[in-house]
């Protein structure tokens, strides 16, 4: 059974529109209601959406580069501490660098 919340209301033709959590992940659907893939940009964060169009969280890969994200899925950069190492981005969220 396919269930869906989300951030915003449905328009014309009850089509999706906006961030949808359906079956447990989350989605984003453009003003025609597309389910968008790849990176995408809400307000000021940067989120990545899989092949399948779910938000990524955590740690993922594009192509050869390595990215994290957090728990809400917003790309995040400068410094990060995960399991006790550190992480450096460049300005656009790719790892650049691992710290003691």
């Amino acid at each position: 059974m396919q269930t869906a919340e989300s951030t915003h209301e449905p328009v014309e033709n009850n089509k999706l529109i906006g961030w949808k959590y359906i079956d447990g992940k989350w989605h984003f659907f453009d003003d025609d209601g597309e389910m968008q893939f790849g990176w995408i940009q809400d307000g000021h964060a940067w989120y990545y959406l899989n092949d399948e169009g779910e938000m990524q969280t955590g740690w993922f890969k594009d192509g050869e580069a390595d990215y994290f994200a957090n728990s809400k899925g917003v790309m995040q950069i400068g410094c990060i501490k995960d399991c006790g190492a550190q992480y450096y981005t460049n300005k656009n969220g790719m790892i650049q660098t691992v710290g003691a």
